[in-house]
């Protein structure tokens, strides 16, 4: 250190040590030169990145960033108007086609179905509710593929098919899973029965059906139990029923089940663990219809010896407005939700189970294995039927809710099934495999199919 301020001492006494000063002040600044240069540029990196990104914020799409942002690994479980997750979702090839509505000047783009070929083939629909599906089959014993199903020979050339509807609530608007298949309902005021090449009728206006020529369907729409009962008692040579019999050409039923294909299984946990943790009650049940002849209500009287059953609506103690905030609490309160029909018929399955008992995060029960096992996804339900008596199957429903695990099991089905409930109100693609989009299809085959309904009790309940 003596050493050197020594040397400085000495420099300092020399008359060129300013000018040794401004030298090397002069290099040292040469030096910081080109880290001087290169600072611009990277604040301009900087303020480019920034405005990028202002302007990617600015055109956000929130429901696709929603989307994007969900990591399957931590994603619980789909709510109603949510779609089925896909881990890497795929790019699949979409057509646009006209949606011809009865305001002729209104187009709407509908993506059409396709049949989507690699190293394994499946059919793609989507829906506002469940989203982008590639299915491989329609769970059920069917004389149909699904190639059958969303096909249509139509010819672009040609006229609209035209189908003539005596029930109100078959529109349009029906078509709007298959807005590409070129045909039209009308009603009576505006279309002849002679001029159509289907007619549509049901229980309450059957009566004013005048006839029909050879050239014509003619279908019977009728979606409650017993609406059929018209087939019987009358003599309208009928074609075929739009109901929810599955052996009709143009069966319409109240919800159906879907085998995914490996593009859309599910990954990562299948229920919500908050809901599960939240459950505390056994048996929920919303009702109306006090006197079925299903026997339900003897049922529920029974089963609620051994277990505790909430009733919900005019035949319980408990009360609750329909609508999703009193079936929510499905997913956060009960294990459980009585899908008991007021009818036990061939077929019969209504939105008390394809909506109340899988739209939600909760097991249904049901009272014959045999009426809706065929339809549904494997071990996704609990019978009634099943048990040598009511108190046996409460002892084994409170088991379940001791034990989570096998609890548990019974959610499993979601991985690769999805059930899909038609709610009247979302006419979208996943329509196009029934009813009136069936009946459109039909009308344009060559030669058109025949049909002739001779053995009534077949399709009556």
């Amino acid at each position: 250190m003596s050493f050197a301020i020594r040397a400085a001492n000495f420099f300092s006494r020399q008359p060129a040590f300013p000018i040794i000063v401004v030298m090397l002040f002069c290099v040292f600044s040469l030096i910081r030169l080109p880290r001087d240069l290169i600072h611009p540029i990277n604040h301009f990196n900087t303020a480019y990145a920034i405005r990028t990104v202002r302007s990617h914020i600015e055109n956000f799409d929130i429901e696709e960033s929603i989307q994007q942002r969900k990591d399957v690994g931590d994603l619980l479980f789909r709510q109603n108007d949510e779609p089925l997750p896909n881990p890497e979702p795929p790019t699949l090839p979409h057509a646009e086609v006209s949606h011809l509505s009865r305001h002729r000047n209104e187009t709407t783009i509908y993506p059409s179905a396709k049949i989507l070929k690699g190293n394994a083939s499946c059919f793609h629909l989507s829906s506002v509710r469940y989203g982008d599906l590639c299915i491989e089959s329609i769970v059920g014993d069917y004389n149909f593929t699904l190639v059958d199903k969303l096909h249509a020979n139509v010819r672009r050339s040609d006229q609209p098919k035209l189908i003539l509807s005596l029930e109100e609530e078959i529109t349009q608007a029906n078509l709007g899973g298959c807005p590409d298949w070129n045909c039209r309902i009308l009603d009576e005021i505006t279309l002849k029965y002679q001029d159509a090449d289907a007619i549509v009728l049901g229980a309450m206006n059957w009566e004013s059906y005048t006839g029909r020529s050879s050239q014509q369907y003619v279908v019977f729409f009728g979606q409650e139990a017993h609406s059929s009962w018209a087939i019987k008692t009358s003599q309208i040579p009928i074609n075929m029923t739009m109901n929810f019999f599955r052996n009709s050409p143009v069966s319409s039923p109240y919800g159906y089940t879907v085998k995914l294909a490996p593009i859309s299984r599910r990954y990562g946990k299948l229920v919500n663990e908050v809901h599960l943790r939240k459950k505390s009650k056994a048996i929920a049940w919303f009702v109306s219809n006090c006197i079925a002849e299903s026997g339900r209500n003897q049922v529920i009287s029974e089963l609620k010896k051994y277990i505790d059953v909430d009733i919900f609506g005019f035949c319980g103690n408990l009360r609750c407005d329909k609508g999703d905030k009193c079936e929510q609490r499905l997913n956060t309160e009960y294990h459980f939700y009585a899908s008991f029909e007021n009818t036990i018929c061939k077929d019969y399955i209504t939105e008390k189970l394809w909506h109340q008992g899988f739209d939600f995060d909760v097991v249904p029960l049901v009272l014959k294995r045999s009426i809706v096992e065929k339809y549904l996804p494997p071990h996704s339900f609990i019978a009634a039927d099943d048990f040598n008596n009511l108190a046996e199957m409460a002892k084994y429903l409170e088991f379940l809710r001791r034990n989570k695990t096998a609890y548990m099991k019974y959610f499993e089905w979601k991985k690769d099934y999805a059930v899909i409930y038609l709610d009247g109100i979302h006419h979208d693609q996943l329509e196009r495999p029934w009813g009136i989009c069936q009946l459109c299809r039909l009308l344009w085959e060559t030669p058109r199919p025949h049909y002739e309904l001779n053995k009534f009790d077949e399709y009556s309940c």
